[in-house]
């Protein structure tokens, strides 16, 4: 191998290490992984929605203690468990 053609190869060497930096970085860069789709933490959350899967826990709760007479307990959990749900529901129509 003479001197000329291992320059060439170092410099070949060099010119795929550059290269595969670049595509690296457009590989893994936020432009290319989101392109114009937004984040999932930047999209409106749906209020109406969870509020109802919050409602949904205590509306079981609150069946179960009707059916099985479980007591008053159950009655005061259905009640502090729906203040979130009925919160996000009322946070909804207001945002509108």
């Amino acid at each position: 191998m003479s001197k000329k053609d291992f320059e060439e190869n170092k410099k070949k060497e060099n010119n795929f290490i550059d290269d595969f930096e670049d595509w690296h970085s457009r590989k893994y860069s936020d432009e290319y992984r989101f392109r114009n789709k937004t984040p999932f933490f930047i999209k409106k959350t749906n209020y109406l929605v969870h509020g109802i899967l919050l409602l949904t826990l205590p509306s079981l709760s609150l069946i179960i203690s009707a059916i099985l007479d479980l007591g008053v307990g159950f009655y005061i959990f259905f009640l502090l468990m729906c203040i979130p749900g009925s919160y996000l529901i009322i946070k909804h129509f207001k945002s509108r």
